[in-house]
């Protein structure tokens, strides 16, 4: 179990929203206004790797505050047992800063924001390269999330967030909703040697998740309740069901298994080998809808499952045009790493 990102939703009442602003607008406190495309956002402020973060003019105004949990804890591999050291020493940060910006006691930290994370080792650039033509083929949507490719440039990051309204300019705007999935190349946030072939894949829950299962289940917003191993295993099932468990395979090599099964009707072996290479050409959203056309989509589904039992994973990877993968025939799925 590996935590990131930690967050809490501070409620304040009027008066104290009101004193706070003032005390930032005269300038008293360690607050500034962050600003996005030339908006304003809300006030920030950051203390001993602590941010946070004040917006008076919500309905409900409030103070988030969040964390890396390494950066609190002192260790890169944050594990179930650090919970008490990590509550304790966050607190220990945050009565301080608020002690020398504005003296408030903070009884109860309700949850609103966890990030879990994890992270896969390659050997090398091309196999990084693998790892954006996999993903990039993968479902556009998932759990209501929509695809956001990576930059062209740096390959830097890959999010399924929800989609929400265009802006002025017709441009899609997204938003965060009930979880975002997100996976970047290490390096290029850290430049530190080490990371150099590391890909993070991270689940961030919100509050919408945080909420409903306080609604439905019970489950109190308590950071207790979802720092552990089973909260983990979880959330982290989702990318199961878009990369799948099985290796990944050159669309060739992916191929020429299927021709080669024995127990398999040429009619079976000619349907999944056009479906092998639809979703390797426009990835399994769009290769479902033109396969489905063709046949049937319950066939579609159907066969997803049958190539998941002789071992193969849907989602392939190169081309049969290009040679740039000609000494990598199959990729060990990241989840088994």
């Amino acid at each position: 179990m590996i935590i990131h990102t930690v967050s809490f939703r501070i409620v304040l009442n009027y008066e104290d929203n009101s004193k706070l602003l003032q005390k930032i607008k005269d300038s008293k406190t360690s607050f500034r206004p962050l600003y996005k495309n030339g908006r304003f956002v809300h006030y920030i402020a950051v203390f001993k790797n602590i941010r946070f973060n004040f917006n008076p003019y919500k309905f409900r105004q409030h103070l988030i505050i969040e964390c890396e949990a390494d950066k609190i804890v002192g260790t890169s591999n944050v594990i179930e047992e650090d919970l008490e050291r990590f509550e304790i020493r966050f607190s220990e940060l945050v009565q301080e800063f608020l002690k020398n910006n504005f003296p408030i006691f903070i009884r109860r930290y309700p949850l609103f924001r966890i990030d879990y994370k994890y992270d896969i080792q390659f050997k090398d650039d091309l196999e990084i390269e693998i790892f954006y033509e996999i993903i990039k083929r993968v479902k556009d949507r998932c759990f209501n999330l929509n695809k956001i490719s990576p930059n062209n440039f740096n390959y830097s990051s890959l999010y399924y967030r929800p989609q929400g309204k265009t802006d002025s300019n017709g441009n899609n705007y997204f938003k965060r909703g009930k979880m975002n999935l997100n996976s970047y190349h290490r390096y290029l946030k850290t430049g530190r040697p080490e990371d150099k072939y590391v890909v993070r894949l991270e689940v961030q829950i919100f509050s919408k998740t945080i909420n409903s299962e306080y609604k439905k289940n019970g489950i109190s917003k308590e950071l207790c309740n979802y720092w552990n191993q089973d909260s983990y295993d979880e959330y982290m099932k989702v990318y199961e069901k878009i990369l799948y468990t099985q290796d990944y395979f050159r669309i060739d090599v992916a191929l020429k298994l299927v021709i080669d099964n024995y127990s398999m009707r040429l009619s079976v072996k000619k349907r999944l080998c056009r479906l092998l290479t639809l979703i390797n050409i426009y990835g399994e959203t769009k290769g479902r809808k033109i396969f489905s056309k063709e046949y049937t989509q319950s066939t579609f589904y159907r066969d997803i499952g049958k190539l998941k039992k002789i071992g193969i994973n849907p989602i392939t990877f190169g081309n049969l045009n290009d040679t740039r993968f000609e000494k990598i025939e199959c990729l060990r799925n990241f989840l088994k790493r």
